[in-house]
């Protein structure tokens, strides 16, 4: 079953897998214990992924070699409150 709903990551980033995550999650096996995704960029993979429905994945892990990357996906994650209330002070500038 293939789920063509499109996810679009908040950020852009050079290099993006966005336009090719479909093709790329079409070789992964229906079961993943921890997907790992050592360049996490902009997570299009990732969130393709979790969207699947027919692909069980028990812990997902994302990486990256720039820290204020994945200091923002952590913010995503953990705290999107404040990721809100920061967009709207920036608006308001």
């Amino acid at each position: 079953m293939e789920d063509r709903t499109m996810i679009f990551s908040p950020i852009k980033w050079a290099g993006s897998k966005r336009l090719h995550a479909q093709k790329i999650i079409e070789h992964f096996p229906k079961k993943i214990n921890t997907y790992w995704e050592l360049f996490l960029g902009s997570g299009s993979v990732m969130l393709h992924l979790l969207k699947r429905e027919d692909i069980e994945v028990k812990s997902f892990i994302g990486s990256d070699f720039y820290y204020s990357l994945i200091n923002l996906w952590k913010t995503i994650k953990e705290s999107p409150e404040l990721l809100i209330e920061d967009y709207k002070v920036m608006q308001l500038r």
